[in-house]
């Protein structure tokens, strides 16, 4: 909380999650991991399908267990050791023809505000401060 002496504001992965900043995926991510995941809102928008690729058989859920089986293979080719780990997903779209779209992320580790070990998902450019 806002501390009134030194006037920080500790803005807190929770805080994140609540204004949609990060979106949490631990149920999903429990497949791949044992500690909390979440993805940056835009990485959460380019998972999305539109409708036109939703009709062609795409899906959220499908392109999301695409990017955690990723970031896990990364996650275990660092040893489980690496604060930031690059990887690349391949997804399906449909815009207006077919074509595979390579996507660029990161994987962050990070000790979350209980002290526990947490990871996001992002685009590079997510995490760096403007």
């Amino acid at each position: 909380m806002f501390d009134e002496d030194n006037g920080i504001f500790p803005y807190t992965r929770r805080h994140a999650i609540v204004e949609g900043v990060l979106v949490d995926v631990g149920e999903t991510a429990s497949l791949f991991f044992k500690v909390p995941v979440a993805l940056t809102h835009s990485l959460q928008e380019e998972l999305t399908p539109t409708k036109w690729e939703m009709h062609r058989g795409q899906s959220y859920a499908e392109r999301l267990q695409d990017v955690l089986r990723m970031a896990h293979l990364a996650w275990q080719r660092s040893n489980e050791n690496a604060y930031q780990i690059s990887f690349t997903v391949r997804i399906m779209t449909f815009s207006p023809v077919r074509h595979r779209c390579k996507l660029y992320l990161w994987l962050l580790s990070d000790m979350g505000e209980d002290g526990e070990l947490s990871l996001t998902i992002g685009f590079p450019e997510d995490f760096r401060r403007s």
